[in-house]
């Protein structure tokens, strides 16, 4: 996996945790409810992948490696002052380290490189499932005709719909 796919998944996750559209990480803003993601995004690519803050800047909001210096810093300083955020920083921690090294499929390392269509099926607002392809999609709904799924739609890592499982395969 490269480090711009790592990055992307960084990004993904902390942006579907904060309930962000993927691209809205990389805009021009400041914003608070954009601005403390793409710092944490930030702070664990330079933590979890060891790139250079130029590197990181770069992939992350075109920003300069002195911004990426001072997210760092920041995160760090509230880590250090709110206990209720470190442990928010050491859970998202957790989870992006066993994102990152978790041994991907052929057909998700051939996903990553297209930008292919991807799924994410939740139930009572948990994630549950990342389904890649409609193949899985389409199992998930036919097994489980009783659940009521919301699914959240991404291209290219770009959020395009949030939609109930029925409304995909017309089905009750």
């Amino acid at each position: 996996m490269t480090n711009e796919q790592k990055v992307k998944i960084i990004c993904g996750e902390i942006c579907d945790f904060h309930e962000i559209s993927h691209d809205a990480i990389h805009k021009k803003t400041r914003k608070l409810e954009i601005v403390r993601p793409r710092q944490e995004a930030h702070y664990f690519a330079k933590e979890l992948i060891k790139l250079s803050y130029r590197e990181i800047g770069e992939m992350i909001g075109s920003k300069s490696h002195d911004t990426v210096m001072n997210s760092c810093k920041v995160i760090t300083n509230l880590s250090e002052a709110y206990k209720s955020y470190a442990d928010y920083i050491e859970e998202m921690r957790d989870l992006l380290y066993k994102e990152l090294n978790k041994p991907l499929t052929i057909q998700e390392m051939i996903d990553l490189q297209k930008g292919i269509v991807c799924y994410d099926v939740y139930v009572d607002n948990i994630r549950i499932k990342k389904a890649i392809n409609d193949i899985k999609l389409k199992e998930l709904a036919v097994t489980n005709p009783k659940h009521d799924f919301i699914v959240k739609i991404f291209e290219n890592g770009k959020f395009i719909e949030e939609t109930n499982i029925k409304t995909i395969y017309d089905y009750d």
